[in-house]
């Protein structure tokens, strides 16, 4: 068996020779330049010293000096690095950042004073030699010596007449030093001679603002641009980098007045509006999303963006009616008309087909005339040219539709050939979802864990999550009423809700603990009327409901949802204080939650918020 040993040793060893470091090949021994940068990355100075010397004087190119010098000054040998400094300046006395490197070698020997002579006589030598500042500045800032880089910035204007000149040199020279203020005017010095400029200094004063996130820095960046916008209103870049401010800043309300006017004196289309709406609506901003989208619909339906705003302000006023929130002159009917309107100027095609559905909602749940609402999809489904996925959210929105008017089976159906349809998709995901939801109300508990038991790994996180919740909902219920009577309440009150018969499912729920005398399932009793609640737009009750859950059970498996929805519509209520106390409770309470990531990013929305204080 010895040779098998020593077969399977070859086998080992053999894959080695094909690999390679840093383009030498293993098998090869290291070159000497191979060997000096690898003891210079490991700061082995002292071993790298001697083969940088062999090298900076047997190999011209290669730039040998730099390596040697600085070995030199990391092992102390001042008077070597002196001598080897003056040669090259003998070689090439005109390379100004040989000075930096004499003065450099006496400052860390410890003469500042002769260093600093050095470094005055370099920058008043750029009057015979302007062009050489840039170059000097450089080599006193890889050195850190910004106060110096700025000084031969400052000399090369001069001797140039050019106020202009090294404008971003001398703005990086600041960033780097951070002094931060006088970094904030120099960029905005570069925005006011170069705008081509714009992108890069947003970028570069958003990384700072990462890096160090202090209010005193955001404070004086915003009262710096605004001062720029006020004294220079014919200079746009300034009112493009207020604009930029504000949107970093989630001030949407000013992004909005920034945009309008951008957007009237340079004749655009409106697409940054879109974009400040949709940000306000993600932050719960109605009022500014309303207002952005109205000013691209009242340009009319020439307008390029009509119908992309005539959607999102649709959906936007829709959202308002189902939250009771919408003014007095927008009931469900008039937004109908409004709507009927629109598809009668442009027609029931492709580029309408998502105002037909946002019609079809509100004939439906508003108006409480479902077999319309079903009419209108129908149509939708029909026209040509639909991507399969619309034609998909059609059918979807047809089978909610059709659980809300009773006709179960025929949702089921739709959900069914949905899931058939659209494998390992997100919408296929979700009508799975769909259907175990309806099999549950029904009563055939085994057919939905099987179909949730699937869903809990789905790779669509929305899905998974809602897939978990429901599924161990039922384990628990069986678990703790092996007649499912419990469950039954449970899944007749969601039904019910779909249905928007809201009093009813309120009463099967309270069936639960009144009629059953049952333990179980109180918390999760408690937390499904917050919703039904909070449906119907009474949030006192909802709030209430929400936090007597996280009270009475803290250790429940939905105490975590309870705190997350409390904090969204506290949100969506424009109490940001509620809402930040409410996640910052589920992040500290809650920390295995699934839903703590989402309520890290909403926290520091709202820090970004001015309505919050920090």
């Amino acid at each position: 068996m010895k040779w098998l040993k020593e077969y399977f040793l070859v086998l080992l060893i053999m894959p080695i020779c094909f690999f390679s470091v840093k383009g030498q090949d293993i098998g090869r021994p290291p070159t000497k330049e191979q060997m000096a940068f690898d003891y210079y990355q490991q700061r082995n100075f002292s071993k790298a010293l001697p083969i940088f010397e062999e090298l900076y004087h047997t190999r011209a190119g290669g730039n040998y000096y730099v390596y040697y010098l600085q070995c030199l000054i990391e092992t102390k040998d001042y008077e070597k690095a002196k001598k080897l400094v003056e040669s090259e300046i003998k070689k090439t006395p005109n390379q100004s950042r040989l000075q930096v490197d004499l003065g450099y070698v006496y400052m860390v020997s410890g003469n500042t004073e002769k260093a600093y002579k050095i470094f005055e006589t370099s920058i008043e030598n750029l009057e015979k030699n302007p062009q050489e500042a840039a170059s000097l500045g450089m080599a006193f800032r890889t050195k850190n010596l910004n106060e110096f880089a700025l000084k031969a910035y400052q000399k090369g204007r001069e001797v140039l007449k050019d106020k202009d000149a090294f404008q971003m040199e001398i703005a990086s020279t600041y960033e780097a030093s951070g002094d931060f203020p006088k970094m904030t005017e120099a960029f905005l010095d570069v925005l006011s001679s170069k705008p081509e400029q714009l992108n890069l200094i947003q970028s570069r004063l958003q990384f700072y603002l990462m890096q160090v996130p202090e209010k005193d820095n955001i404070d004086y960046l915003y009262k710096a641009i605004l001062d720029r916008t006020q004294r220079n209103p014919s200079n746009l870049v300034y009112a493009e980098m207020l604009y930029w401010f504000t949107m970093m800043q989630g001030d949407y309300p000013e992004a909005l007045r920034v945009a309008l006017s951008l957007v009237k004196r340079n004749n655009e289309d409106g697409g940054r509006l879109m974009v400040v709406a949709q940000n306000s609506m993600e932050s719960n901003d109605e009022k500014t999303a309303e207002e952005a989208l109205s000013y691209i619909f009242e340009q009319g339906p020439l307008h390029p963006l009509f119908l992309a705003a005539s959607v999102e302000l649709y959906q936007l006023k829709y959202q308002k009616l189902i939250r009771g929130r919408n003014n007095k002159d927008e009931s469900p009917e008039v937004l109908a008309e409004q709507i009927e309107q629109i598809l009668a100027q442009q027609g029931e095609n492709i580029r309408t087909v998502e105002l037909m559905r946002i019609l079809a909602r509100i004939y439906a749940y508003m108006m409480d005339h479902p077999a319309d609402a079903l009419q209108i999809l129908e149509r939708a489904a029909a026209l040509r040219g639909l991507p399969p996925e619309t034609l998909a959210r059609i059918n979807m929105d047809m089978a909610k539709i059709k659980v809300y008017a009773g006709q179960i089976w025929d949702a089921a159906l739709i959900y069914g050939r949905l899931e058939r349809d659209f494998p390992n998709h997100p919408i296929g995901e979700e009508a799975k979802l769909e259907y175990a939801r309806l099999m549950f109300q029904a009563g055939e508990y085994n057919w939905a864990l099987l179909h949730l038991e699937v869903l809990r790994g789905s790779v669509y996180k929305p899905v998974a999550n809602d897939a978990q919740e429901l599924y161990l909902f039922i384990r628990e219920g069986l678990s703790a009423d092996s007649t499912g009577q419990v469950l039954h309440y449970f899944g007749s009150s969601e039904l019910l809700n779909l249905q928007k018969q809201y009093d009813l499912a309120l009463l099967t729920l309270d069936s639960i603990s009144m009629f059953l005398g049952h333990s179980w399932g109180q918390d999760y009793a408690l937390l499904r009327k917050a919703r039904i609640y909070k449906e119907m737009n009474d949030y006192t009750l909802a709030d209430s409901l929400y936090s007597k859950l996280v009270r009475i059970f803290p250790q429940s498996l939905v105490a975590d949802d309870a705190l997350a929805e409390l904090a969204s519509m506290q949100e969506s209520l424009h109490h940001p204080e509620l809402a930040y106390r409410a996640y910052e409770d589920l992040i500290l309470n809650y920390p295995n939650s699934y839903l703590v990531e989402t309520a890290r990013k909403k926290l520091q929305i709202l820090k970004n918020a001015k309505t919050i204080i920090h």
